[in-house]
């Protein structure tokens, strides 16, 4: 048994969550990849993989 206990402090959590802007990231319909919008624009809207 301790003569101490640590006092533990709660986790603070972030006033407002950070949030992505919309249309920013893209899901390819064949293979289910994230895609960045730039670089899908970038390759002709054919997704590389």
């Amino acid at each position: 048994m301790s003569w101490f206990k640590k006092a533990r402090r709660p986790i603070a959590t972030p006033v407002e969550p950070s949030r992505v802007p919309e249309g920013l990231w893209v899901k390819c319909p064949s293979c289910s990849k994230i895609l960045y919008e730039k670089d899908l624009e970038k390759n002709l809207r054919v997704c590389g993989s």
